[in-house]
């Protein structure tokens, strides 16, 4: 699946613990999500969001980090670039930030990495 509505995933993925119909959609299309390899490019709007959970933005990180490990190369220049400098910046802000949660930190820490 391509062109996710991103404020659709932000919204279900607060359903993502709940034992419930809404929760198993929520998992269904949290993992549809990070299983697709062209996902990374909706990362930054994902993380920039006020509104994203824990949840979606770990996975965000994900989809970031699988890309630098496993395609890194097949990506552009200009493009890799970006996300380097993207990624740099993320972790020097939750790095200063007390609210942010540390399970995310360390994501951004390791896809820094």
């Amino acid at each position: 699946m391509s062109g996710y509505d991103i404020q659709q995933l932000i919204n279900l993925s607060q359903y993502y613990s709940e034992h419930s119909p809404r929760g198993e959609q929520a998992r269904n299309l949290l993992d549809e999500f990070y299983k697709d390899e062209n996902s990374y490019m909706y990362a930054t709007e994902i993380l920039d969001s006020d509104q994203a959970t824990p949840v979606i933005k770990s996975c965000a990180i994900n989809t970031l980090r699988d890309l630098i490990l496993k395609r890194w190369d097949q990506i552009s220049e200009e493009e890799r670039e970006n996300i380097r400098n993207y990624i740099f910046n993320l972790v020097d802000t939750y790095g200063s930030d007390p609210n942010v949660d540390p399970a995310i930190r360390t994501s951004a820490d390791l896809a820094l990495v």
